[in-house]
């Protein structure tokens, strides 16, 4: 049997309102919303859309890029 591989994009399937996610992650983390989308660029996207980070990392990650 071959691998199955399911790519899922993060806007409207694992996170239905993104400017609701943004504004949320920006007041939890007591940071501006552009240094969290600077952090988010640098350490998530690339890698998440490579599939080389999982889906739990995306989840916990976030904890520990942005721990407040």
């Amino acid at each position: 049997m071959k691998n199955v591989q399911l790519v899922l994009d993060i806007g409207g399937v694992l996170a239905t309102d993104l400017d609701k996610f943004w504004d949320e992650l920006v007041s939890q983390a007591s940071l501006s919303y552009q240094e969290v989308r600077k952090i988010y660029k640098k350490e998530i996207r690339e890698k998440l859309w490579h599939g080389e980070i999982s889906e739990d990392f995306f989840g916990t990650g976030l904890k520990l890029l942005f721990p407040i």
